[in-house]
C-alpha cells in the first residue's frame, strides 16, 4: 500500500475523531473499531475502507513521541534483516500515530489453544530460528544506537523485582511483612538482579511471547518490537517457552528446547534464574494492572505464571529467595 493511499485530510478526520471520541459520524467511507491493547497507554484502531485492506491505526499519549521515534527506529532495522514485522505505512508526530499493516487479530495464544500442536509446533520452531538468525545478524546488520545503548541490567531487573514486590506482594496480596522479612527478601532481589547481569548477553526483544506473534495466512508477525536491547542469553526464549499466556506440553517443550543451539541460552541454571526474575516480573505487571487500572483480563495468567514458580525449579535455583514461596502458595489459594 503507498503511503499516499489514504490521503492527509482523510487522517486528520480519522485523527479528530479518534481524539475526542465523540459519538459524531463517521465518514461515510471508513469503518472504525476499537481493538483491546496491550498493558500500555497506546490506543489500537482497525480502520476498514469499503474498497481496500483494512489497516491499523495506533494513536499514541501526547507525551510519546520519543517511543514512537524508537519503534520506527527499530522497525527500520528489522526490516533490514527481513524479520516478520507488519509494514509501517504512515506516522505523524502531533500526537504522535501511527498506520501499519493490518496482520489480523489471531494471535500465537488462540492458535496453541484450539489447534492440535501439529499445527502450531512449526510456528515456536520458526520463531527459534529467527532468534537465532537474530544473533547472527548482529555484526553485518548492526541495530540502531538506542537498542546498543539500553539493556536489561542489574539496575533494570531490581526495579522490575522492587515493582513486583510493590504491586503483586503489597498491592495484589495486601501482605505487609516485617523489616526484617522485607530486608532480607531485597537483599535477595539484589543478588538475583547482579547474578541475572553477568549471564553472557544476546538481543531481545524483551516480550517475546504468544501475545504479541500474530498469525495471518499462515504466516507470523511479530509485534510490540520497540524495546529491543541486549538482555541475559536466555531471557526471549524462557519468554516464549515459559510462556504467562499459554503453557507447552511437556513433550513439546522438550522438543523446543532441545532446539536452541546456543549453548549460553540454554545454560540450566541461567535459564531457571532467568525464567524466575522473568516470571516475578510479569506478576507485578498483573498485580499493577489488576489493582491500579481495574484490568482483570490478566487474572487468569496469575495461577499459571505461579505454577511456573513454584512447581518447576526456579526458586529451587535461588535459594535465598524461598521465602517467597510461602507468599505465593497464599497467592494461589
Amino acid at each position: 500500500m503507498p503511503r499516499e493511499w489514504i490521503s492527509a485530510h482523510t487522517l486528520n478526520q480519522l485523527h479528530q475523531w479518534l481524539v475526542s471520541q465523540k459519538k459524531t459520524p463517521l465518514p461515510p467511507f471508513l469503518k472504525v473499531n476499537r481493538l483491546k491493547g496491550d498493558a500500555s497507554e497506546r490506543q489500537y484502531y482497525r480502520v476498514t475502507p469499503p474498497n481496500g485492506p483494512s489497516f491499523i491505526f495506533t494513536l499514541f499519549p501526547q507525551n510519546a513521541m520519543v517511543r514512537l521515534r524508537e519503534q520506527l527506529a527499530v522497525y527500520a532495522w528489522l526490516r533490514q534483516i527481513s524479520w516478520p514485522i507488519p509494514s509501517i505505512y504512515h506516522w505523524s508526530p502531533e500526537p504522535p500515530r501511527l498506520l501499519q499493516e493490518d496482520a489480523g487479530n489471531v494471535l500465537l495464544q488462540t492458535v496453541v489453544i484450539t489447534r492440535p500442536s501439529s499445527e502450531w509446533v512449526p510456528f515456536y520452531e520458526q520463531l527459534i530460528g529467527l532468534w537465532h538468525r537474530l544473533q547472527d545478524t548482529l555484526d553485518q546488520s548492526p541495530p540502531p544506537r538506542l537498542v546498543r545503548q539500553r539493556c536489561l541490567d542489574a539496575h533494570r531487573f531490581l526495579y522490575e523485582l522492587d515493582f513486583f514486590h510493590t504491586h503483586f506482594i503489597r498491592g495484589f496480596l495486601g501482605r505487609r511483612l516485617t523489616g526484617t522479612d522485607e530486608s532480607r527478601l531485597y537483599r535477595a532481589y539484589e543478588h538475583l538482579a547482579r547474578d541475572l547481569e553477568k549471564i553472557p548477553r544476546r538481543m531481545c526483544h524483551r516480550d517475546y511471547h504468544s501475545r504479541n506473534v500474530l498469525v495471518k495466512d499462515r504466516s507470523l508477525f511479530i509485534i510490540d518490537y520497540q524495546d529491543f536491547q541486549p538482555g541475559p542469553a536466555p531471557y526471549d526464549l524462557v519468554s516464549l517457552l515459559l510462556d504467562a499466556y499459554v503453557r507447552l506440553d511437556a513433550t513439546v517443550y522438550d522438543r523446543l528446547f532441545s532446539g536452541i543451539e546456543d549453548p549460553d541460552a540454554r545454560h540450566p541454571i541461567a535459564w531457571r534464574r532467568t525464567a524466575l526474575q522473568r516470571h516475578l516480573k510479569a506478576l507485578g505487571t498483573f498485580g499493577f494492572q489488576i489493582t491500579q487500572k481495574s484490568n482483570r483480563r490478566f487474572q487468569p495468567a496469575i495461577a499459571r505464571t505461579l505454577d511456573y514458580i513454584l512447581n518447576g525449579e526456579e526458586l529451587e535455583s535461588f535459594p535465598s529467595l524461598k521465602p517467597l514461596r510461602s507468599l505465593l502458595l497464599d497467592a494461589r489459594g
